[in-house]
Protein backbone atom coordinates (compact mmCIF):
# COMPACT_ATOMS: atom_id res chain seq x y z
CA UNK A 1 0.00 0.00 0.00
CA UNK A 2 2.67 2.33 0.99
CA UNK A 3 3.81 3.75 -2.53
CA UNK A 4 6.19 6.31 -1.22
CA UNK A 5 7.96 4.11 1.76
CA UNK A 6 7.29 7.39 4.23
CA UNK A 7 4.67 5.15 6.23
CA UNK A 8 1.90 7.28 5.08
CA UNK A 9 -1.11 6.18 3.82
CA UNK A 10 -3.14 8.91 1.33
CA UNK A 11 -6.59 8.40 -0.07
CA UNK A 12 -6.03 7.24 -3.27
CA UNK A 13 -3.70 3.78 -1.38
CA UNK A 14 -6.59 2.94 0.64
CA UNK A 15 -9.24 3.54 -1.65
CA UNK A 16 -7.43 1.61 -4.45
CA UNK A 17 -6.88 -1.48 -2.08
CA UNK A 18 -10.24 -1.15 -0.58
CA UNK A 19 -11.63 -1.22 -4.59
CA UNK A 20 -9.80 -4.48 -5.30
CA UNK A 21 -10.70 -6.01 -1.92
CA UNK A 22 -14.49 -5.20 -2.31
CA UNK A 23 -16.66 -3.31 -0.25
CA UNK A 24 -16.90 -4.25 3.31
CA UNK A 25 -20.39 -4.32 5.90
CA UNK A 26 -21.31 -2.11 8.58
CA UNK A 27 -24.94 -0.49 9.60
CA UNK A 28 -26.41 -2.70 7.91
CA UNK A 29 -25.41 -2.44 4.32
CA UNK A 30 -22.00 -2.70 2.76
CA UNK A 31 -19.63 0.76 2.24
CA UNK A 32 -17.82 1.86 -0.89
CA UNK A 33 -14.38 2.50 -0.72
CA UNK A 34 -14.86 6.10 -0.38
CA UNK A 35 -17.17 6.06 2.41
CA UNK A 36 -14.90 3.52 4.28
CA UNK A 37 -11.69 6.52 3.67
CA UNK A 38 -14.25 9.42 4.96
CA UNK A 39 -15.00 7.24 8.13
CA UNK A 40 -11.50 6.82 8.72
CA UNK A 41 -10.98 10.66 8.03
CA UNK A 42 -13.88 11.48 10.76
CA UNK A 43 -11.88 9.17 13.19
CA UNK A 44 -8.59 11.25 12.39
CA UNK A 45 -10.68 14.49 13.63
CA UNK A 46 -12.06 12.55 16.96
CA UNK A 47 -8.72 12.08 17.93
CA UNK A 48 -6.91 15.74 17.16
CA UNK A 49 -5.41 14.68 14.04
CA UNK A 50 -4.92 15.94 10.80
CA UNK A 51 -7.67 13.87 8.28
CA UNK A 52 -5.39 15.91 5.45
CA UNK A 53 -2.18 14.20 6.53
CA UNK A 54 -3.33 10.42 5.32
CA UNK A 55 -3.13 8.12 8.09
CA UNK A 56 0.06 5.71 9.25
CA UNK A 57 0.14 1.86 9.16
CA UNK A 58 -0.28 1.60 13.10
CA UNK A 59 -4.06 3.06 12.30
CA UNK A 60 -4.74 1.35 9.28
CA UNK A 61 -3.59 -1.84 10.48
CA UNK A 62 -5.91 -0.60 13.91
CA UNK A 63 -8.87 0.04 11.39
CA UNK A 64 -8.99 -3.02 9.15
CA UNK A 65 -8.69 -5.13 12.09
CA UNK A 66 -12.06 -3.77 13.32
CA UNK A 67 -13.50 -4.03 9.29
CA UNK A 68 -12.68 -7.39 8.70
CA UNK A 69 -14.33 -8.31 11.98
CA UNK A 70 -17.38 -6.98 11.27
CA UNK A 71 -16.79 -8.40 7.92
CA UNK A 72 -16.46 -12.14 9.19
CA UNK A 73 -19.65 -12.84 7.20
CA UNK A 74 -18.53 -13.22 4.43
CA UNK A 75 -15.62 -15.47 5.03
CA UNK A 76 -17.46 -17.48 7.36
CA UNK A 77 -18.76 -21.41 6.96
CA UNK A 78 -22.63 -20.88 8.89
CA UNK A 79 -23.99 -17.99 10.71
CA UNK A 80 -26.12 -18.84 14.02
CA UNK A 81 -28.68 -16.68 15.59
CA UNK A 82 -30.66 -16.51 18.41
CA UNK A 83 -32.96 -13.65 18.25
CA UNK A 84 -34.96 -12.52 20.74
CA UNK A 85 -37.69 -10.44 19.15
CA UNK A 86 -39.76 -10.72 16.53
CA UNK A 87 -38.57 -7.85 14.69
CA UNK A 88 -34.99 -9.48 14.50
CA UNK A 89 -36.68 -13.21 13.62
CA UNK A 90 -37.93 -10.62 10.46
CA UNK A 91 -34.54 -8.95 10.21
CA UNK A 92 -32.71 -12.22 10.22
CA UNK A 93 -34.64 -13.89 7.28
CA UNK A 94 -34.54 -10.89 5.41
CA UNK A 95 -30.96 -10.13 5.79
CA UNK A 96 -30.18 -13.76 4.67
CA UNK A 97 -32.30 -13.27 1.17
CA UNK A 98 -30.83 -10.19 0.23
CA UNK A 99 -27.06 -11.04 1.46
CA UNK A 100 -24.37 -10.81 -1.88
CA UNK A 101 -23.14 -14.13 -0.17
CA UNK A 102 -25.43 -17.13 0.62
CA UNK A 103 -24.25 -19.13 3.88
CA UNK A 104 -26.24 -21.34 5.94
CA UNK A 105 -28.44 -20.07 8.74
CA UNK A 106 -29.33 -21.75 11.75
CA UNK A 107 -31.72 -19.85 13.66
CA UNK A 108 -33.00 -20.92 17.19
CA UNK A 109 -36.21 -19.50 17.99
CA UNK A 110 -37.95 -21.38 20.87
CA UNK A 111 -41.22 -21.93 21.24
CA UNK A 112 -41.90 -20.06 24.62
CA UNK A 113 -41.28 -16.64 22.64
CA UNK A 114 -44.03 -17.26 20.47
CA UNK A 115 -46.76 -16.48 23.43
CA UNK A 116 -44.24 -14.89 25.82
CA UNK A 117 -46.47 -11.07 26.63
CA UNK A 118 -42.74 -9.09 26.48
CA UNK A 119 -41.90 -10.83 23.11
CA UNK A 120 -43.23 -8.13 21.09
CA UNK A 121 -42.00 -5.49 18.48
CA UNK A 122 -42.96 -2.49 17.55
CA UNK A 123 -43.87 -1.19 14.16
CA UNK A 124 -40.84 1.15 13.76
CA UNK A 125 -38.85 -1.49 14.47
CA UNK A 126 -39.92 -3.57 10.91
CA UNK A 127 -39.89 0.01 9.03
CA UNK A 128 -37.15 1.79 6.54
CA UNK A 129 -33.59 2.14 8.06
CA UNK A 130 -33.89 -1.08 10.30
CA UNK A 131 -31.58 -3.45 9.94
CA UNK A 132 -30.73 -7.27 11.92
CA UNK A 133 -28.99 -6.29 15.16
CA UNK A 134 -25.93 -8.53 15.93
CA UNK A 135 -26.19 -7.30 19.58
CA UNK A 136 -29.02 -5.37 21.76
CA UNK A 137 -28.30 -3.48 24.95
CA UNK A 138 -30.32 -2.14 27.37
CA UNK A 139 -32.07 1.16 26.13
CA UNK A 140 -31.14 3.33 28.70
CA UNK A 141 -32.65 6.98 27.74
CA UNK A 142 -29.60 8.60 29.34
CA UNK A 143 -27.17 7.11 27.12
CA UNK A 144 -28.41 7.53 23.47
CA UNK A 145 -26.84 4.44 21.26
CA UNK A 146 -27.62 2.34 18.18
CA UNK A 147 -26.94 -0.79 19.77
CA UNK A 148 -30.11 0.11 22.42
CA UNK A 149 -32.27 1.06 19.63
CA UNK A 150 -32.88 -2.55 19.09
CA UNK A 151 -34.61 -3.24 22.63
CA UNK A 152 -38.20 -4.00 22.28
CA UNK A 153 -38.67 -3.30 25.93
CA UNK A 154 -37.43 0.09 25.85
CA UNK A 155 -40.83 1.65 26.46
CA UNK A 156 -40.76 0.10 29.97
CA UNK A 157 -37.21 1.79 30.72
CA UNK A 158 -38.85 4.13 32.70
CA UNK A 159 -40.64 4.92 35.68
CA UNK A 160 -44.17 6.24 35.58
CA UNK A 161 -42.71 9.16 36.57
CA UNK A 162 -40.19 9.49 33.80
CA UNK A 163 -37.25 8.23 35.73
CA UNK A 164 -34.79 5.72 34.61
CA UNK A 165 -35.02 2.59 35.33
CA UNK A 166 -31.38 1.88 34.87
CA UNK A 167 -28.12 3.90 36.38
CA UNK A 168 -25.97 5.95 34.12
CA UNK A 169 -22.64 3.86 32.68
CA UNK A 170 -20.49 5.46 35.21
CA UNK A 171 -22.72 3.59 38.08
CA UNK A 172 -23.52 0.14 36.21
CA UNK A 173 -21.51 -2.85 38.85
CA UNK A 174 -22.24 -5.64 36.25
CA UNK A 175 -22.85 -6.44 32.71
CA UNK A 176 -24.68 -9.87 31.97
CA UNK A 177 -24.45 -11.38 28.66
CA UNK A 178 -27.12 -13.80 27.44
CA UNK A 179 -29.27 -15.04 24.36
CA UNK A 180 -32.60 -15.61 22.79
CA UNK A 181 -35.32 -16.21 25.60
CA UNK A 182 -33.66 -16.21 28.67
CA UNK A 183 -33.62 -12.48 28.37
CA UNK A 184 -36.72 -11.81 29.72
CA UNK A 185 -36.27 -13.78 32.31
CA UNK A 186 -33.51 -12.08 33.61
CA UNK A 187 -35.02 -8.82 33.05
CA UNK A 188 -38.38 -9.69 35.06
CA UNK A 189 -35.94 -11.16 37.97
CA UNK A 190 -34.05 -7.11 37.64
CA UNK A 191 -37.28 -5.79 37.67
CA UNK A 192 -38.70 -7.21 40.48
CA UNK A 193 -35.73 -6.58 42.67
CA UNK A 194 -35.61 -2.83 41.75
CA UNK A 195 -32.14 -3.56 40.68
CA UNK A 196 -30.55 -0.31 38.34
CA UNK A 197 -27.46 -1.14 38.32
CA UNK A 198 -27.02 -4.13 35.99
CA UNK A 199 -26.86 -3.96 32.68
CA UNK A 200 -28.06 -6.68 30.23
CA UNK A 201 -27.05 -7.37 26.56
CA UNK A 202 -28.49 -9.75 24.55
CA UNK A 203 -26.27 -11.82 21.49
CA UNK A 204 -28.53 -12.35 18.74
CA UNK A 205 -25.84 -13.27 16.49
CA UNK A 206 -23.77 -16.29 18.18
CA UNK A 207 -21.88 -17.16 15.13
CA UNK A 208 -19.86 -15.59 13.47
CA UNK A 209 -19.55 -14.09 17.17
CA UNK A 210 -19.88 -9.93 17.13
CA UNK A 211 -16.23 -9.43 18.15
CA UNK A 212 -16.30 -5.29 17.37
CA UNK A 213 -19.31 -4.81 18.91
CA UNK A 214 -18.57 -6.52 22.31
CA UNK A 215 -15.29 -4.91 22.80
CA UNK A 216 -16.97 -1.56 22.32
Amino acid sequence: LDRTGDGILTQEDVVGHLRRAGSLAGGGDYLSAEEIWQQMMMRQERQGRDSQAGIDRAEWRSIMQQWYRRNAESSTNLVVVNVSTPAQYFHALRRQAHSPFKKPLVVMAPKYLLHHAKATSAFEDLGPGTFFRRVIVDYNPLVPGEACLGDNTRHLAKTRRGQPLIEPPEKVRRLILCSGQIYYGLSNARQARKIKDIVILRLEQIAPFPHDLITQ
